[in-house]
């Protein structure tokens, strides 16, 4: 059985497809390892609270991408290279 694309037409778009989902996944790596510890420590009380709790969901989110990011491209490389688009 063939895939739905020629083998050539596949594998060029899995390794573009691939090629940008590794870029995403090394960017969400950076984007993590960039943002600050915690708020600036002359800011007090609630402010500083909430400050915190934002940026704790906002690295826990950009952490989370990468790893999705690297999931989706070994879902490409099956589909697209020798698999049903292939």
């Amino acid at each position: 059985m063939s895939g739905l694309l020629g083998a050539g037409t596949a594998d060029a778009v899995a390794t573009a497809v691939d090629a940008a989902l590794a870029a995403a996944a090394e960017r969400a790596r950076e984007a993590t390892a960039l943002l600050p510890p915690g708020p600036p420590p002359e800011w007090r009380g609630a402010v500083s609270a909430s400050y915190a709790m934002h940026l704790d969901a906002l690295r826990t989110r950009t952490a989370a991408l990468a790893p999705q990011l690297e999931d989706a491209r070994r879902l490409v490389l099956t589909i697209g290279r020798g698999g049903i688009l292939g």
